[in-house]
């Protein structure tokens, strides 16, 4: 499942932190494509959340009913959860899937 702004900041990421290529992004945006489109969601952040550019993105997995929010964003990861959204790092989300955690 995607959403335009999760769609967004992937292509964001790719292209600013791990500079890939006009071909890349190509090849990310075709693979997107094929997800469900959802609707963006509605929560709205706290006036103390600490960056109001990734509240579409919280949004978007509240909707969706994610069962984590996967980042490397320490701001974020200093939440623990948001609602009832876990907020865990990409290493222990990986553990947890390997059941390792």
């Amino acid at each position: 499942m995607l959403c335009a702004p999760v769609r967004d900041e992937v292509l964001r990421i790719l292209r600013d932190k791990f500079r890939a290529s006009e071909s890349a992004l190509d090849a990310a945006r075709a693979t997107m494509a094929s997800a469900r489109e959802i609707a963006n969601g509605t929560w709205l952040p706290p006036a103390d959340f600490p960056d109001a550019d990734d509240a579409p993105i919280i949004a978007a997995a509240l909707a969706a009913h994610a069962d984590l929010f996967v980042t490397g964003d320490k701001a974020l990861l200093e939440l623990q959860a948001v609602l009832s959204l876990p907020v865990i790092a990409p290493r222990e989300a990986y553990l947890r899937l390997r059941g390792l955690a």
